[in-house]
Parts: structure tokens; sequence; C-alpha cells
């Protein structure tokens, strides 16, 4: 091999192309271009600052290039990584020839690994394994070859020659390392302190040694914690989800840590040829699912985007940097901007047949200019950087538009989402003055504002302050059980881990105190509300991913894979928002894993694809404030439940004037004495504890111990045993009604925990001695309660729909609009890849076709106050007939994974300036909803009803003008 021979022997060129790769001599190609001086297209001296991510991250930053924001941690100093290849390299050329059966093996693994992906059994193999190790021992078994087999073989060894001439030719390009220490790193729970510095979790953690592509990322336990570990792709497998890791890796190396940047689920790898021709390609992201995605012929699929102007700049800034003429070069976009994560050197597109065309151009066109000018005979300039870029009309040639069998196409999807199946939510409030409670607001930057605990940490110091107050605390006192319950439900399994738990505390009164030099208002009595439970069930998961699967084909019904190649290709803006709950993040996450097709664990998908940032919340989480007119109507539907009289008569008594549809006659009709049914409910309710209590031999109270866990042995869903079940429901029992008066505002908790046991866990029914007679009065009073709670009247449902969905509901406008004013200040501040193509997009057959889509989790607060707007809103505005009200009005509850979409659809053969060009579709599903007797196993329904599918753009627009306070600021124009 040539390589191994003296340079002086290696045939004379004009032009060099030499690039390192694992094994390569690349000191001895250094010495043989200075020796010969030859025309060289990629630098081979600066090849070796590839080998090291921390002086290519520094090269960027110093070049202003954007990085992710990152930390280089050393705990090695005197490690650097250019002198290791160097050594490596030696040691190679000076270690023994290999044996024979060395080189057999070796020449012989390549068979190994094409026969092991062709297998079809492969992929269930790779899901069992847990570390890259693993897989590649899988592939790669141990040869145990009879003597036939290596005499049949021997032919294949050849003599090796080496010559160690020109070893100390290394190119001094390190770093002054005389003031490096080692870095000072302290990890937390969901953080790491670098020389005091904070990096919240999700962070990524990657080896200075660009070589090792073992990447790991760590997920914050919010997001459901854990560790994905990236790897070098084996089969179609590039990466797995550890969820016990949760501390980095505990070793000698050195590592740089950097924050973890949500994408929309796809990475980009640039390809240039020399200054001015960048190729680019989307992939799905390998930090989501771990699976790559291959085509029929086995390459991994890749779909060409559109570079932005300065994203081009960047990949002119990073040839001259490196001097790597054709040179690969990782991209994120995250956040409206783009970064450069990772620098390769020498890359070619797979499968490409123009990009070689042009490589192979400007390649000529290179060495011509520099070794023989006069044969050049003109530049190539259809292949120039920056010319056939401009800006997206969005719109088809008048010839595409003719041949298109329908001319309305599909622009705008806004869709807002209750939350799927989840456990019994539960909740606990006190009102203290005590000085413990009141310490956690001594640390805030501003005491007059609500404070959640979620950490651990934050737990554990409120599960402390509780004890001590409980020993400090009179038997007499009325706040006594409620310490003790919040202390049960602390302890509840003996650590903050895997149950859901957290405390608010918001201010009730302040005084005014002086604190840091500032005149504060500082609380004197706070309100602690304690809650638990609320989880995401499997099922609900799995909900919600064959929602998002069904959402897919509803976008693009005739286009099995229209929506994954439109998102792949960057003309899918899809950004999805979810309130400050667990459970509507975990349920937003599913819906994309359905919706785009992904595989694997949720954790990954939730922290790159899902915004829970303070915007969100503000759009989607209620303030929990009740205005007088809430307290108003649940004072009203107290008295109503509580009393004898019929109910019709009482709603006419209250109500004079009181629109009733037939279908809340129908319901209303039913409750001829709502007491004795309130009284029924009590009864069923006391009958399930006491029967659960027989069973078990348990000691009647509700409060939560450590040793309950210990007790009830038969487990039952999500690791609820017979004692905490019985207390759950004891709970309720105590709540709902206390010295002789009924707690109404309890009886959809009631509603919830029947519908979970029925579901959930059938086989311990036996405790419920009518349960078909408890589910379905617990189902009816739910029925007639909660609507009526977000209003009674029109004027009262439209009053806290305001409340609750104004923000939102100029959010839903401005995301329609974005089509119909390309120059408005939101347009403006959109990301530039979204709005720009080049000349040249073969591979597209649509480059004009582009889809925006806003998706929003949340709670039935506010899929109820958005239902009421769109349906009493003007006197019924937005209902397109008769009909469609009628089928509205037969909608009793908006249960799990209820929503509300709105689509929005451009007819492209109407001018730019026709009122007629855009329309609307409108439809609601009021969720899963189940039928006595429950079978989880029989699939769900979630039917859609299409309220309006011809309302004009500007007619929706006018209607949420004039029933909507537009004033909201600024701050979310550009979501």
């Amino acid at each position: 091999m040539i390589l191994e021979d003296p340079i002086e022997s290696w045939p004379i060129v004009e032009t060099l192309i030499s690039f390192y790769s694992d094994g390569f001599p690349l000191n001895k190609a250094i010495a043989y271009a200075d020796l010969r001086k030859p025309f060289i297209i990629n630098d081979l001296k600066k090849q070796q600052l590839l080998w090291d991510r921390e002086r290519v991250y520094t090269l960027l930053k110093k070049n202003k290039v954007p990085v992710p924001k990152h930390y280089f941690v050393f705990k090695n100093p005197n490690k650097y990584i250019i002198d290791d290849y160097n050594r490596k390299e030696i040691e190679k050329k000076c270690k023994p020839r290999k044996n024979e059966q060395e080189i057999i093996e070796e020449e012989d693994n390549v068979d190994s690994v094409i026969s092991f992906l062709q297998n079809e059994d492969s992929s269930q193999y790779i899901k069992q394994v847990q570390t890259a190790k693993q897989l590649q021992e899988l592939i790669l078994p141990s040869r145990q070859d009879t003597m036939e087999d290596k005499n049949k073989n021997k032919m294949k060894q050849g003599m090796r020659s080496y010559d160690a001439r020109s070893l100390s030719t290394v190119i001094d390009i390190k770093k002054d390392n005389k003031d490096l220490q080692i870095t000072k790193i302290e990890e937390c729970d969901d953080y790491l302190l670098i020389n005091g510095q904070k990096l919240v979790k999700p962070f990524v953690e990657k080896p200075f040694d660009a070589e090792d592509h073992n990447i790991y990322i760590y997920y914050n336990s919010r997001d459901g914690g854990g560790c994905k570990k990236l790897f070098r792709k084996v089969g179609n497998q590039s990466s797995i989800f550890d969820p016990a890791q949760i501390s980095i890796r505990n070793d000698n190396e050195n590592y740089i840590y950097e924050v973890f940047l949500p994408t929309n689920g796809f990475d980009i790898k640039v390809y240039t040829v020399g200054e001015f021709y960048a190729h680019a390609e989307a992939r799905k992201s390998p930090v989501l699912d771990g699976k790559v995605l291959r085509s029929q012929n086995g390459k991994e699929m890749r779909y060409p985007v559109c570079l932005t102007m300065e994203e081009k700049m960047m990949a002119i800034k990073i040839v001259n940097i490196f001097g790597q003429n054709i040179c690969g070069f990782d991209l994120l976009r995250s956040n409206n901007k783009s970064y450069v994560c990772d620098v390769n050197g020498w890359s070619f597109v797979k499968g490409n047949p123009k990009y070689y065309q042009d490589c192979a151009a400007i390649l000529q066109n290179m060495i011509l200019a520099k070794l023989r000018p006069t044969l050049l005979l003109k530049q190539i300039s259809d292949i120039n950087l920056v010319k056939g870029f401009y800006k997206n009309s969005f719109r088809p040639n008048s010839k595409d538009i003719d041949n298109k069998e329908q001319n309305s196409e599909l622009r705008s999807v806004v869709a807002i989402f209750r939350h799927g199946d989840r456990t019994p939510k539960q909740k606990m409030k006190m009102r203290s003055t005590n000085e413990q409670f009141l310490s956690f607001f001594d640390d805030v930057p501003d005491p007059s504002k609500e404070i959640k605990l979620k950490h651990p940490k934050q737990l554990f110091k409120l599960l402390n302050l509780t004890r001590e107050c409980i020993a400090k605390t009179s038997c007499c006192d009325d706040n006594i059980i409620k310490l003790l319950q919040m202390k049960s439900v602390l302890e509840l399994g003996g650590h903050f881990e895997g149950i859901n738990r957290k405390v608010q505390i918001k201010p009730l009164k302040t005084q005014k105190i002086e604190k840091n030099g500032s005149i504060v208002d500082f609380p004197v009595e706070v309100l602690l509300i304690l809650k638990w439970g609320g989880e995401l069930t499997q099922l609900g998961e799995e909900h919600a991913v064959r929602l998002g699967q069904v959402f897919r084909h509803d976008m693009y019904p005739t286009e099995k894979d229209g929506l994954l190649r439109l998102h792949s290709t960057y003309r899918h803006d899809l950004k999805t928002f979810s309130s400050d709950e667990g459970r509507c993040q975990y349920t937003a996450a599913a819906f994309l894993k359905g919706l785009l097709g992904y595989e694997g664990e949720v954790t990954p998908i939730l922290a790159t694809m899902v915004q829970k940032n303070e915007v969100a919340q503000e759009l989607l989480d209620c303030n929990n404030l009740e205005i007088e007119e809430e307290i108003e109507i649940k004072n009203i539907l107290q008295k109503m439940l509580t009393s004898d009289e019929e109910m019709l008569v009482q709603i006419y008594k209250y109500f004079p004037h009181f629109n009733m549809t037939q279908t809340q006659h129908d319901l209303i009709s039913k409750f001829k004495n709502p007491k004795s049914m309130l009284i029924q409910l009590h009864t069923y309710i006391k009958q399930l504890t006491k029967n659960i209590r027989h069973h078990i031999h348990l000691d009647k109270n509700y409060y939560i111990t450590p040793s309950d866990m210990e007790q009830g042995a038969q487990t039952m869903f999500e690791s609820e045993n017979l004692t905490l079940f019985f207390k759950r429901w004891y709970k309720l029992e105590y709540d709902f009604l206390q010295k002789e008066k009924f707690n109404i505002s309890k009886i959809p908790d009631i509603y919830d925990s029947v519908k979970y046991d029925m579901l959930h866990n059938q086989d311990k029914l036996q405790f419920y001695e009518n349960s078909k007679e408890f589910y379905c009065l617990a189902e009816l009073l739910s029925h007639f309660m909660v609507p009526f709670e977000y209003g009674i009247t029109t004027k009262q449902k439209l009053s806290i729909a305001k409340r609750v969905v104004g923000p939102l509901c100029d959010k839903i406008k401005q995301d329609l609009l974005w089509w119909n004013k390309p120059e408005s200040k939101n347009q403006q501040q959109e990301e530039d890849y979204w709005k720009f193509r080049q000349t040249d997009e073969s591979d597209l057959n649509s480059p004009w076709r582009h889809v925006r889509t806003r998706l929003y989790f949340t709670s039935a607060s506010h899929l109820y106050s958005l239902f009421n707007f769109l349906y009493y809103g003007l006197g019924h505005y937005l209902i397109e007939d008769e009909f469609k009200q009628k089928q509205l009005q037969q909608i009793l509850m908006l249960q799990y994974l209820s929503n509300i979409v709105i689509k929005l659809y451009e007819d492209l053969s109407s001018e730019k300036e026709d009122p007629n060009r855009f329309r609307i579709e409108l439809s609601v599903s009021d969720g899963i909803q189940m039928q006595f007797p429950i079978d989880k196993n029989i699939p769900s329904k979630s039917d859609n009803i299409h309220i309006n599918q011809s309302l004009r753009l500007d007619q929706l627009e006018d209607f949420l003008n004039q029933i909507i306070d537009c004033a909201f600021g600024d701050d979310i124009q550009s979501l």
C-alpha cells in the first residue's frame, strides 16, 4: 500500500486531495505536501483542529459563528486531543504487524454487518440492547474459524512494510495550556454548577475528542429525567434512552457541556464545495427516538432544505477558518436562530447526482484557476451561493395551478386540546400565617407573587417545616388536620420521585417591609395548595398517539406521507405549546409522536419540541383567582344542588329568561330532588370505603403514612395498593360531606375517580356494590355541574371565557392572519428559513407549498371557555346552520382529548386581494367518550363536528375583534 511507502516514492502530483480517517497517517501526508508543494484542496495541517471539539468551538466563537451556549470542563488540563492522535499514529506505526487471524476478521467484519442488517429479525435484537458496546457486540460476534477456513483465507494476508520517516512533522497548533486548571464542577439534581455558573437540564455532554461520538443528553426531572445516549449509527439505531442515568459521566476526560436547543425534530447537514457552494439536507434528529429512517435502497432518508443568507455566511466562514474546501458541518435551528454544533471536515452528499456534477465542476474550476488559468473558459455562475435566492411567494406558477385537480390548499392549522386520561387529581388547601411557610418568600425577587414548589429539595424543606409546625401546634387548632394531611401526602412513597406532587403558595395578605434597600409587599398570610395525582396514564398516552396519527391523515388525506415530507423539508412550520401541567406536556409529546411518526419514549420529544415557557403559560394556564361572578355562580349551584326542590323549577326561579336547549331540558328534568341525589352518591362512597376497610382490616383514617405503602399488598393500577385506594375514596367521603353540609366542588373529583376505577381497576370492582348506579349518578351530576361552572347564562359564559382565553384568542387570530398580512409585525419576526427558497429545488415537487401549524395543550377550563366563545359568541355567529347548532347542543361534557380545530385554506386561483381567497373550517370534538360498562380494550370514539366549512377569514377576524379586547401586548405576536 502506498501509504506505507516512503513519501519520496509517492507519485508527484500538482493537486492533492487528502483527508483524515481512522488509521490514515495524516502527518505523513503533511510531510509529503511540504516536500512536493502541490495545490491542496483541503488544508492538511488544519485538519488536526477538527479532532478537538474545544478548539473547533473556540475558533467558531472567535470568528463570530453562532454556537450553542457552552462551558468547557477540564478534568485533565494536560490532556490534549491533537497530541493524543499524533501519539496514536506513532504507536500504530511502531506496533507489530497484525497476525493472519486479525486481518481475516477485520476484512470479514464488513460482510458480517451486511448479513446482520439484511436479517428480518435484526430490529428486535437491536431493541434489547442498552449500550452502543452491546450493539457492536451483537452485530460483530466473535469468529470461530476452522483450520480449513484459515487455510482457505490465507491468501488474504499481505505483507505490510513500514517507514517511520517524518514522525517529527507535527504542526504546533495547540492552545496555550499553561493557565488551564481543573474546572470546578458541582452536580445537583437538575443542574450543574460550573465554576459557579449554573447550567440547567436539559443539557448536552460532548467529549473534547471529536472522534468520540458518544454524546449524552441529560433531561430535567420535570420532563421525566433520564439520559439520551447518541453514538455512531449501527444498523438503524443512532441513540438509546436510559431512564435510569441522571448523573454525568465520572471519568478523567474533558467535556463540553452546552445548553440543549429545542428544534422541530430535525438537524441539518451542510456540505460545502469551496466558499460559494453549500448543499443542505435535513434529517430526523437522533435525539428523538434513535430510529434511522432509510429509503428502499438502504440510504438514510434526508431532504433538501434552503439555507438562509445568515447560514450561507456561516458556510463561507467555516471553509476559511478551517481551510477545508470540501467540508461538512451540522446546523441546529432553534428559537428563531441557527447554530453550528459540529464541523466534520471532508464530507460528501450521498446519492445525489446533481451534487456530484456541481462538485466536479467547481473542483475543475478551482484547480484550473490555480494551475492553468488560461484553460479556464468561464466561471460557473449558476451554482453561486447567493444566486437564485429569493422570497417565497408560497404560490405555484399558473401552469401548475391549471394542472391541479383542486385549487384549495391547506395553509394553517390551529388546534387546542385538552389533556388525555389521567390518574385521579387530589388537592388540599390551607390558610396559614406561620412564619415557617412565609420564609419561602425570603429569596424570591417579587414576594407578592405566587410561588410553586416542585423540586424534591423544595418539597423536602416543606416536609421538615410541616413536621416542626405539627410539633408546635395544639390538637385543638383547626389547622392540625390539614398539617397532618400535608405531612402524610409529602411522605407518600418515602421519597419525592415518581409521584407527582406540587405545592402552590399564594399571598393572601401583604404588608410593606424594607428588603435589600427597597420597600416591597411581603406576605403575612398565605394559602397553601397541595396537589398530587393527575398524571397522564399509559392509556392516555396511547390515545394521544392515536389521535396524532388520525390528525396527520386528516391534514393530508390523499397523501400517505405528505405531512411528514413537508415537515422534513422545512415547509411545515410547527410549534407546540403546553401549559405548566405535566399531564398537558406529556399529552403534547405523545400527540407529536403520532403526528410525526416517532417511536420510543416521549421524554426526548417533550424536551425537543414542546414549548412550556412563560408565554405559553400566560396563554394556557389559569391564574386561579376567582372573580366575584364565578363565586356567585358556585354559590347558586350550591343552593340548587342541596335543595329538595325540582331543578327545572329552580333554574327559572334564579334565571327567569334562561334559554334552555332540548338536551339541557332532558338532563335537568332528571333532577327531581337534587339533595337526595347527593345523599345517594355519598351513600355509595360510604359503602365502598366500608367494604375496602373491612377487606384489609384498616383503621378509619384517611391520613396516608409511609407504612400504608406496605399494607394492602394487592397492587392496583399505577402502583396504587388497596390501602391507598381506600384512602383516596375515604378522603372524598370526608371532604364531600362535613358537618351535614355538602361540598359540591367535589362532584367532578368523584366522577373522575369512579371513571378511573371503572377503566383501570376493573378487577377490584367487587368493592362497588352498585357499580353501574354509582357511575351513572356521578356522571349525571357532573354533566350538570361542570359546564355550568363556566357560566349559566350566555352573558356569564362569555364574561368568564374572556378572562380565561382572551389572550389565547388574540394569539389564534394572529396565527390565522399571518397569511393575509405578510408584512405585519409578526411576519417580520418569523424565522427566515420559513420565508425563502431557491430556484433550483428539483427534489421538491411543490417548493411553494407551506403549512403553518400551531398546537396548544391545556386543561378543561380553556376548552370550555373557548367552546363557549365559539358557540354563544354574537348569537351563534360562527355556526353554519341549524343542524350544526343542534349537534353542538348534544355535547354534555368536554372529555379527555376534546379539541377545537381551525383550518385555513387558500384558493390558489383567486387574486390576492379577493376576500374569498381564504376560507376557514371550524370543528369541535367532545373527546374520548365512554359508555358503561367501560372497556379500555375497545377503541375509543372521538368524533368531530364540523360547525362551519365556508367561513371567510375576514369574518372570523371581525368576530374575534368584537368579542375580545385585543390589547394583550406585543409579546405573543412572534410565536
